[in-house]
Formats: structure tokens, sequence, C-alpha cells
């Protein structure tokens, strides 16, 4: 059965028709016309930019700001003036129309914001190739999430200190009847896992967004961001730190590396390990032993639980200092700086020569307040 083919914008949308800010001034104004906002859910328009491409595809003309509001297109659809805007609230639908055909308009709405819908697949099909040629480029931005993980990491460490201190959730009887035993440990070392876990998603996000700050990066024709990310942390680490074999990052490393092998690796894929520690083989007449036999001492299922509050207390360490290590870093302090101010990062040719004349002119914090000046005028569409 032959695939169904995509619908374009123009046929979805064949009774849309554009209208100038002219003809909408010297349009003659009715007594007899009415109006009606409908409000387009997030759910079904996600991504309000892909709206306004489908918009300017029809070859509809932006409005421009007004109060709250970020663009505005009007359009005309036989007698009906229509307008598709982004409040700050969300996208609308406003249209106008006759009192009297106001019920056929209200019909008439709904199927559009239906074909509006549908138009969002065919504008995706559209955008495939740009797409594509924008992150070979380096054309993109990637949105800084550094604030909502570390708040992550910061949960299940609190919860971790206090599981030892023996504050935690679990009780002291079983609901199936009993007591829990070493109940602090086992609630300690389930929040060390999970805080490990969400630290090093941290980490690999942070050395993602470092890139367009340092110096020694060749830009996205060499290692672009999309190829970037499909590495592992440690590759990513060492991309970012370099290979020598010696210095405070090299120490850090390998700190790190026990923290990322005996506490996330682990148990990152099935908590099976390395080394076979959790494969048994038969021994006829013996039993059956580890496939690492006598090594799996070094592993973390040999202990009766992962973690103890002094394992805690040098991870919580190693994690603090390599912090302090980056912020007070001469090759990566002020891509620190920026990742912990929030904001969100561009890898093109235009914001890494932004960035580093900001740098070799001292006036990184002036930069830093004026993007995040900026951002929170867009946010609150304060035009």
């Amino acid at each position: 059965m032959a695939k169904k083919s995509l619908r374009t914008i123009a046929e979805l949308l064949h009774d849309v028709e554009p209208i100038t800010l002219q003809e909408l001034r010297e349009r003659p104004r009715d007594d007899d016309q009415t109006g009606f906002e409908l409000e387009l859910s997030r759910e079904r328009f996600p991504i309000p930019e892909l709206i306004r491409f489908v918009m300017m595809e029809l070859g509809l003309k932006n409005l421009g700001h007004n109060e709250k509001v970020a663009w505005q297109f009007p359009f005309v659809s036989g007698n009906r003036l229509g307008l598709v805007l982004l409040r700050k609230f969300g996208l609308r639908l406003s249209v106008w129309c006759s009192r009297d055909d106001l019920a056929d308009a209200q019909a008439w709405a709904s199927t559009f914001v239906g074909r509006l819908g549908a138009s969002q697949r065919a504008a995706e099909s559209l955008l495939q190739g740009l797409a594509s040629q924008q992150f070979e480029q380096g054309k993109v931005t990637l949105r800084n999430q550094y604030v909502e993980l570390r708040e992550t990491y910061l949960y299940f460490r609190e919860g971790a200190r206090l599981a030892f201190a023996g504050e935690g959730r679990i009780p002291e009887r079983s609901p199936s009847g009993g007591y829990y035993i070493f109940r602090e440990q086992r609630e300690g070392s389930y929040n060390v896992l999970a805080m490990c876990t969400a630290y090093f998603s941290l980490v690999e996000h942070v050395l993602a967004l470092s890139l367009p700050f340092l110096e020694t990066w060749p830009g996205p024709a060499e290692m672009n961001v999309r190829k970037f990310i499909g590495q592992s942390w440690s590759d990513k680490y060492r991309y970012v730190f370099g290979t020598h074999g010696s210095g405070p990052a090299s120490d850090f490393f390998t700190r790190l590396s026990k923290i990322a092998e005996r506490h996330r690796n682990t148990y990152a894929h099935g908590a099976f390990g390395k080394e076979d520690a959790t494969i048994y083989f038969h021994v006829p007449g013996v039993g059956a032993i580890p496939g690492n036999m006598t090594a799996v001492k070094n592993s973390p299922q040999f202990a009766f639980f992962p973690t103890s509050d002094d394992d805690f207390a040098e991870v919580c360490s190693t994690f603090d200092e390599w912090e302090r290590y980056l912020g007070s870093s001469l090759d990566f302090g002020t891509a620190w700086q920026w990742i912990t101010s929030g904001l969100d990062v561009r890898y093109d040719g235009a914001f890494v020569d932004q960035v580093r004349a900001a740098i070799d002119d001292g006036e990184l914090e002036t930069l830093i307040y004026r993007t995040a000046m900026e951002w929170e005028r867009h946010a609150n569409m304060d035009y």
C-alpha cells in the first residue's frame, strides 16, 4: 500500500490570504462586527516558532511586537479577519466577523486550528535539510540546564546526608512485618547512586556548554556540539582538558573516574558492572563462582551495601573540590562563569567572537548581564 503523501502548508491552509498593514488600516469598520479568541494549547502546538514559520510560508506579514506580544500575523479568509499571535502565555487565534456569521465562523475556526496543527508536520519536513546544515555549521543554541541538573544532584545529596544521619524516610519497621536492618546504609546507598548519576549528567552538560569558551576549540568544522554530545563523559573530559598526564585536571579525572566506575557505571546499564562480577559460572561439584573470582571484592556488589557514610563524604569532597577548581581555572573559569549564570550557549562564529572580545576587554560580566537582561525582556515580552 502506497504511503499517503504529506499535504503542503498551502494545501492545508488554502483559504488563508495575506493582508498588509495598509489594507488592514483601510478595512471598513462595521458596527455589526464581533469577534472571539481561541487559545492554541501547548500540547497541540509545542513549538510556537514552527507556527511563525508556517505563517511566513503563506506570505503573511508580521505586525511586530506589542505589549506582551512577540509577533502577530493577520490574514483574511473570505469576509473574516484572522490574527495568529504569540502572547506571553501562549499562542492565540483571534477572529473578527459579522454577528450573523458568528456561529459559522466559530465552526470554521475549529477546523482551521486542526489544519494549522497538521501544517506543523509539513513545516518539519521543509526544515529537515536546514536543520542538518545548521548543525554542521554550528549555528545552534544549547539550552542551559545547569540549574535543573544541579538541583537534582543536590536533592539526592541531601537525601543521602539525612539517611546516613538517621533522618531518612525508611521506617524502622517493615510494612510486611519485622524490622529493617542497616536502614541508614541502605537508604544512603540509594541516594548516593542517584546523586552520582545526576552529577555525571551535570558534568557532561557542563563540558558540552564549555566548547565556545575554550581557546583550543577550533570550531564546529572539527567538533560540532552534536558530535560532542555523543561521546562518553571521559572522552568529553579529555577533549576539554587535554590528554596530558599531570596537573589538577588530570588528578580530578582520576578521582572522578573512580567514582563513576563504582557508583555510576556499574548500575547505569542494568547493574551488571564490568569484568563479569555479576555473572557466575558453574563449577561441577562446587557451585557458582563469579566470573572475576577474587577480584569481586573490588566490585560494589561484593559489599552488603555499596556505599558507606565515609564513601559519601569522599564523593562530596571530590565534587566540591572539582567545582572550585573549575571556578578558579584560567582556562575554564570564563566558561564556568557563563554556564553557572544559567544563560543558553550558542556555537556560531559571531557568538564565539563576541565572547572572546568580551574576555579580552575584561567585559565578560557586562556581557553576561546584558544577555540576561535581553533574555528577560523576551521572556516577559516587554516590548
